[in-house]
């Protein structure tokens, strides 16, 4: 895919640092945001939800293998992991 995208003209390597970048002011904001949340900077305050976020991502669909997922079903995933909490 990223060969096609290469001979279509697409800027493949200027793309993917735009989409890590972005990607990485997204998760700084997340932090920020779930600092101030919970009142500390601990660099072990989010130990443990790690199986939280797989449930979770499994629970809307995306396969732990690889494969097909789409961002709506994880974020129903979150709602109903939450709702049953």
């Amino acid at each position: 895919k990223e060969r096609a995208a290469i001979f279509s003209g697409i800027p493949v390597p200027r793309l993917m640092t735009a989409l890590y970048t972005f990607a990485g002011l997204l998760a700084g904001f997340a932090a920020l945001i779930y600092a101030a949340r919970r009142n500390t900077a601990n660099p072990e305050a989010g130990l443990g939800i790690e199986l939280d976020v797989i449930t979770a991502v499994v629970v809307g669909g995306t396969s732990i293998y690889g494969g097909r997922g789409s961002v709506f079903g994880t974020l129903l995933g979150i709602l109903l992991i939450r709702r049953l909490r």
